[in-house]
């Protein structure tokens, strides 16, 4: 550190050096402008003195030569003491007349002595004197010019000692000091500061020496000590990690589940409830739902001998699995639920807590009661057609019992709950030619009857006989028509029922599989101006699951004709499929709404919708991310704007692996 550094550095020299040199520039001045003080008082008080001794002389030269009116005399006396340098002007004057004038110059500071002359005891005239002080004064700037070198002479003197005495008896050491305290603060223990002349500063030295060894020891104890403390940290953090990932794992489950789940106690209170029981029930948060049912057995259970049932089966056997139950949600409104629940016992064996989970199974049941509804119409139809329609009869009958099994699967599976609406679309499908068929038959049948009367009773013209073939082959042509319409429904949708119901890998032509699949949609858009293309290779054959696939394409058609097209009256879907390498990249577009990015964000999230209280459930595209992903083992990307339509780009193996 040079000597500016230092200067400009709060440090104890700095602060010693510059309180040393004011104190010795204050005394240095105190005593010069002491001396001034006191040499210009004195040199006053001379000048005082010496235009006084003039003045006294002058009174004593001047007063024979005005008594005697010897004026030259009197101006030559006066002209003689102006040249001395003190007196600068002087009035000599009578009563009568003025004898002498001789104004002063125009400067400050002018002394003025006035005398009367006397003689003889009479007064013969007056003497006005003017002296300067500036020989005073050339003095006074003379001393304070030589008293201002020997001032800063001194004070130089003196802070150069001062800063040679301080270097060697404080600045030094000092340094020394803190270099010896910087190379410990370094982790440098091992060289002890060296011994210097002052003794106070030996004893500081001694005690940093002294601190540097006991650091050294702490250091080297602490170093121990932090290596066991990592130790035990890492430790530490990977059971917090593993208990993060485990409680993070729980909660996700709890969280995320798709159904509900929930602790209750026998007492008839909720414990805790994670989101998606809080949302069957149509409450906000599981905060509310705890808060406002208080009492289950009234104010959850449409039956509340229901609950007892269920705690009297939880006392004999600790578990319940598929116990369904009516409750009421927030809004009194009815749904259905099923339950799977374990028992919770305290030490001494006693029942206080129940857990597990819930389902809402109202669409099953709703799909279940249309389902029968539809199946006694089917029945009905059957039982009404002729025997003419025995081979229909027989394809109905074949499709009555994969739509059995299908139901029995529905009722298992909530992902299937849609497939009351695709059967009952089927029915009125297959309703609507044989309802032609039986009325061609019906018409021809008359007109057989009618033809028969005329030529019995031998009426039968030429022209009756023309109408009535021309009538025969019109009508047989529609009943011929129409039963291989329904022929053809019953045959696709046995196909898809069948891949529906058993979800076993096979190999299918999948042009052929869409084909039938949008032939069994088609009662979904068909009163509608909406258009459906399929663009897919020929003998395009794939080895994975055709349930999968007819799952897959029937929400997203499903989704693009209820959300797409709302508010559209014309729309359009279009299904491209390619190859590529080992895989198929199937592209589905339509021309509707399109989605957000906020919507987008949440696609596949469960029980996310846009039709909440209108229908939708919010599980269509989680079930076709979870087909696609898991069971398919390809992936799916979404590309949509609002107003520009939705994308979907799906690519799935050929040959799925087992």
């Amino acid at each position: 550190m040079n000597f500016l550094e230092r200067l400009f550095k709060r440090t104890v020299y700095r602060d010693l050096l510059f309180g040393l040199t004011l104190i010795i520039s204050l005394v240095a001045a105190g005593i010069g402008a002491s001396y001034y003080w006191f040499s210009t008082r004195y040199l006053e008080r001379e000048l005082n003195n010496k235009c006084d001794y003039i003045s006294n002389e002058l009174n004593d030269v001047l007063r024979l030569p005005i008594w005697d009116l010897n004026d030259d005399l009197i101006r030559q006396i006066i002209q003689a003491y102006m040249e001395s340098g003190y007196l600068v002007g002087a009035t000599v004057k009578t009563d009568q007349r003025v004898i002498v004038n001789a104004p002063p110059p125009d400067e400050p500071h002018l002394i003025e002595k006035t005398n009367t002359i006397s003689m003889k005891g009479f007064n013969v005239g007056t003497v006005e004197l003017f002296f300067t002080d500036k020989s005073v004064r050339d003095i006074q700037t003379t001393m304070i010019y030589a008293m201002f070198i020997v001032v800063i002479a001194v004070i130089a003197a003196l802070i150069v000692g001062t800063y040679f005495v301080m270097w060697v008896l404080l600045n030094k050491p000092l340094s020394q000091l803190i270099q010896g305290i910087r190379n410990i603060g370094r982790g440098n223990y091992d060289t002890p500061l060296p011994k210097v002349h002052q003794q106070d500063f030996n004893e500081i030295i001694d005690e940093v020496n002294l601190m540097a060894s006991v650091i050294s020891r702490r250091e080297e104890e602490l170093m121990r000590l932090n290596k066991d403390l990592e130790t035990r940290i890492a430790k530490q953090e990977e059971a917090e990690k593993a208990l993060a990932e485990s409680e993070k794992k729980y909660r996700g489950i709890f969280e995320n589940a798709v159904e509900g789940i929930f602790q209750s106690s026998i007492d008839g209170f909720f414990i805790s409830i994670n989101p998606t029981m809080a949302a069957i029930l149509g409450y906000d948060s599981p905060e509310e739902t705890i808060e406002n049912l208080n009492n289950l057995g009234s104010r959850l259970y449409v039956t509340p001998e229901k609950r007892d049932e269920l705690i009297d089966t939880l006392q004999v056997n600790n578990r319940v699995s598929g116990f369904e139950c009516r409750f009421y949600r927030k809004d009194r409104s009815i749904i259905w639920v099923s339950l799977r629940l374990r028992a919770i016992r305290d030490e001494s064996g006693e029942l206080i807590q129940m857990e597990g989970f819930l389902e809402d199974v109202t669409k099953r049941k709703e799909a279940e009661q249309e389902l029968a509804i539809y199946r006694g119409h089917l029945e009905e139809l059957v039982k009404e057609r002729t025997s003419e329609l025995t081979e229909a009869n027989t394809a109905l009958e074949q499709s009555m019992a994969a739509l059995q099994k299908t139901q029995d699967h529905l009722v298992q599976s909530k992902k299937m709950a849609a497939l009351g609406g695709l059967v009952a679309g089927v029915a009125h499908e297959i309703n609507t030619p044989v309802g032609i068929g039986v009325t061609a038959a019906s018409f021809l049948e008359r007109k057989t009857k009618e033809t028969e009367n005329l030529l019995k009773t031998g009426d039968l013209k030429k022209s009756n006989l023309e109408k009535y073939m021309s009538i025969a082959v019109e009508s047989t042509s529609s009943i011929l028509a129409n039963l291989n319409r329904a022929s053809e429904l019953i045959q696709s949708f046995k196909k898809l029922a069948v891949d529906q119901t058993v979800e076993e890998r096979s190999r299918f032509d999948l042009k052929d599989y869409l084909d039938n699949m949008m032939l069994s949609l088609r009662p979904k858009y068909k009163r509608t101006k909406h258009t459906v293309f399929v663009n897919c290779p020929d003998d395009l054959v794939v080895n994975s699951f055709p349930g999968a696939f007819m799952q897959i394409v029937t929400n997203l058609v499903i989704n693009s004709l209820h959300h797409g097209f709302e508010n559209i009256e014309e729309g359009s879907i279009r299904i491209d499929v390619t190859e590529e390498a080992e895989k198929i990249v199937i592209t589905y577009s339509d021309t509707g709404a399109g989605m957000s990015l906020e919507q987008m964000e949440h696609l596949y999230d469960p029980f996310f919708t846009t039709k909440r209280g209108h229908g939708g459930t919010g599980l269509g595209m989680h079930i076709v991310y979870n087909l696609v992903t898991r069971t398919l083992g390809g992936d799916i990307n979404c590309d949509s704007e609002p107003g520009k339509g939705t994308t979907f780009t799906i690519r799935i193996p050929k040959e799925k692996d087992i």
